[in-house]
């Protein structure tokens, strides 16, 4: 579904990506993992468009390089942000909207002249807002809330069903559990299976171990703009060179997948 090949991005004299290479199969949960600094959110950034890059970046079969980050989202791109932002008296509907917005295909002429056929359109995006929201595990009841209501662990939710409104054939995650609690992320993990199975192609970024081990199916950890490890994550969380990555100090045991957070202390 993804393919990057030898990715390379500097901001001025300091190169921040150099040479990655990564491979998202299709209808699979591929986690990007590393310590602060690694270059995970550049490397999204660097997907999304919002960095310039050199190398090539495929979607679904079609070279996203040189495309501004509009274009990416009409191929297929969804992307949501570790701290999402958006006006306070905003409503859930509003920000939805904005997620499907170039999808939208009413002319102007059939807006001021044929009303019924924006009313029906009205209707159908209702319904669209609704399923989204309920994919996500939320009460359609929500779409006429203002943003600034809205708990920090439901707003991440509706950012994920803001970026399902463009249909995407693949979702990048920035941290979705960051700021969220245990229930919130059982409710996130059970919804990223079922998006799964759907066929949902997701690449995350993530800290959470327990996060990564029970939804990835693949991980990829980053060091120093560099791949440090690939493979499954029970695997990859054995290696002492990724424990000291994040650690510091490798001391032969793997991280306790049961909660614990890889952030790099030493």
């Amino acid at each position: 579904m993804l393919e990057i090949t030898d990715a390379h991005v500097r901001f001025g004299g300091a190169h921040v990506l150099r040479g990655v290479s990564v491979t998202v199969e299709r209808g699979r949960i591929h986690g990007l993992l590393g310590p602060n600094g690694s270059g995970k959110t550049t490397l999204l950034n660097a997907i999304s468009g919002f960095v310039p890059c050199t190398g090539s970046i495929t979607l679904d079969g079609e070279q996203l390089h040189g495309l501004p980050a509009h274009r990416r989202t009409n191929k297929g791109l969804g992307r949501t942000f570790q701290n999402p932002k958006a006006p306070d008296d905003m409503t859930v509907a509003d920000l939805l909207r904005l997620g499907e917005h170039q999808l939208r295909t009413l002319p102007w002429h059939t807006v001021a002249f044929r009303p019924w056929k924006t009313a029906r359109e009205q209707r159908l995006f209702a319904e669209r807002c609704a399923q989204a929201l309920t994919s996500v595990g939320l009460s359609p009841g929500l779409l006429d809330q203002e943003l600034g209501t809205i708990a920090s662990g439901d707003l991440k939710m509706i950012d994920i069903a803001r970026a399902l409104m463009s249909r995407p054939h693949l979702l990048a995650l920035d941290e979705p559990t960051s700021g969220m609690n245990d229930e919130e992320i059982d409710i996130l993990l059970a919804r990223l299976k079922a998006l799964r199975e759907t066929g949902l192609t997701v690449l995350i970024v993530e800290h959470n171990v327990r996060v990564v081990t029970e939804i990835c199916d693949q991980v990829t950890v980053l060091a120093a703009g560099g791949i440090l490890a690939e493979g499954p994550p029970r695997e990859v969380f054995r290696r002492t060179d990724v424990i000291d990555a994040y650690l510091g100090e490798a001391d032969g045991d793997s991280p306790d997948p049961a909660g614990s957070t890889l952030e790099k202390t030493g």
